[in-house]
C-alpha cells in the first residue's frame, strides 16, 4: 500500500487506487476505470489534470432525441448514451466533460458525437505539444486542451466541438453520477 496526494503518481504506479475525502472512500478501482467512470463530482474533479469541466444543464427530450441545455448552449446526447440518461429528462443536472474532449472546430472537423459550443477565450496558454484555453460560455468557465496549431486568441470568440461520447451527467443535489 502506498499513500500519496499526487494523482499522477497514483495513476502511474497503482493497479488499484482509492480516492478519499475527509476519511470517506469516494471511489476505488483501476486507475483508468476511476478516470473514465467517476462516481461523483469530487472524484471527477480530483482525477485528471486539468480538472473536468462542470456546466449546469437541463436534460431535455425532443422528437425522440435527448439534449442537454445550458445557459448559452444546447448539445445532443449521443444515441449510445440516450437510454442511460433518459431517466433524468426534464431534470437539472451537471454536465461533466474533460478538457481533452473539447476541440477547436477549426482544427478538428465534424465527428459523430461532436457538438458545437461557442465560447469566449479568456486565456491562451501554449505549452508545446498542446494549447490550454481558458474560456467562458455565459457565466460558466471551462478549460480546453487543443492542438498547438490553433489560431485561438484571447478575448476572441471560438467554436468548440465537444465530444459528447465522453460526457458525464451528475445529480445536482447529490453530486453522484447518473
Amino acid at each position: 500500500m502506498y499513500v500519496t496526494h499526487d494523482q499522477i503518481e497514483a495513476m502511474t504506479l497503482a493497479e488499484r487506487i482509492v480516492v478519499m475525502k475527509d476519511g470517506v472512500i469516494m471511489q476505488m478501482g483501476a486507475p483508468l476505470e476511476v478516470y473514465n467512470n467517476p462516481k461523483n463530482i469530487f472524484v471527477a474533479g480530483f482525477i485528471g489534470s486539468p480538472a473536468m469541466n462542470f456546466l449546469d444543464v437541463r436534460v431535455m427530450e425532443k422528437n425522440g432525441s435527448l439534449f442537454v441545455q445550458g445557459e448559452n448552449f444546447k448539445m445532443a446526447v449521443p444515441g449510445s448514451l440516450r437510454n442511460r440518461y433518459l431517466k433524468v429528462k426534464d431534470q437539472e443536472a451537471i454536465l461533466g466533460i474533460r478538457p481533452q474532449h473539447i476541440f477547436d472546430k477549426e482544427i478538428r472537423g465534424p465527428f459523430p458525437g461532436g457538438e458545437l459550443l461557442r465560447a469566449t477565450i479568456e486565456v491562451v496558454e501554449p505549452v508545446g505539444s498542446e494549447v490550454i484555453l481558458l474560456a467562458s460560455c455565459g457565466s460558466a468557465q471551462l478549460i480546453a486542451i487543443v492542438d498547438p496549431q490553433t489560431l485561438a486568441k484571447s478575448h476572441a470568440e471560438i467554436e468548440f466541438l465537444v465530444d459528447m461520447n465522453h460526457m458525464h451527467l451528475f445529480d445536482k443535489c447529490t453530486e453522484q453520477v447518473f
